[in-house]
């Protein structure tokens, strides 16, 4: 990846760029590999994924933030799904809307029964690039 992309990433995920002084703690590092997550499996257009990456952020770094003083994952400890409906409608674990990736608006239901769904667990995303961070530094 360019380091324009990689700044761009940032700027979606968390708001802002790592520095010296205020490196990424867990939950801004879990958001921007949810960045990457979405633009990998292209989840809707960039615009569409900023959109959402602000409407999920407050969720994403608490979350993370929460598994790293935890010190270690557990499947007990609970996750963060997000589940991308038709490649259009994404929800995530404590939603009772639908973020409409082609309007940006929130909905209350589908228009319709979804054909295909994918679901992506954070809190385990989270777990293997820390461990993978560890394991090569």
């Amino acid at each position: 990846m360019m380091p324009i992309e990689l700044e761009a990433i940032h700027e979606a995920a968390v708001g802002r760029q790592p520095t010296e002084e205020t490196p990424f703690n867990a939950g801004e590092k879990l958001a921007v590999w949810t960045a990457i997550l979405l633009r990998e499996h292209n989840v809707g257009s960039q615009d569409a994924q900023r959109a959402l990456l602000r409407e999920m952020r407050q969720t994403i770094i608490e979350t993370g933030n929460k598994v790293a003083e935890l010190g270690t994952y557990r499947p007990s400890d609970g996750s963060l799904q997000v589940v991308v409906a038709d490649n259009r409608y994404v929800t995530w674990s404590g939603q009772m809307s639908f973020f409409d990736l082609h309007t940006g608006r929130k909905l209350s239901k589908l228009p319709q029964p979804t054909l295909q769904s994918t679901a992506y667990n954070l809190v385990e995303l989270l777990r293997r690039k820390m461990t993978a961070s560890a394991q090569s530094g």
